[in-house]
């Protein structure tokens, strides 16, 4: 009886590992998502002569990021 329960408990662990891996994946990438828009943001809302000296792409106007 001791093997079954041993046996049951590996199964379901192993269960558990194979929906927590694809859900911890998911969150690192929306983490680094979120971190990348922040940092975009960030460079966006610098004055524009600075954003040229580090060689960071003009805007045309129609797609600035507003601050709020």
């Amino acid at each position: 009886m001791a093997s079954t329960s041993a046996s049951t408990h590996h199964v379901s662990g192993w269960g558990l590992r194979s929906v927590t891996r694809p859900l911890i994946r998911l969150a690192s990438r929306v983490q680094t998502e979120w971190r990348h828009r922040q940092t975009e943001r960030l460079l966006e809302s610098l004055p524009s002569d600075i954003r040229k000296d580090i060689g960071w792409p003009a805007t045309d106007g129609s797609h600035e990021t507003r601050i709020h």
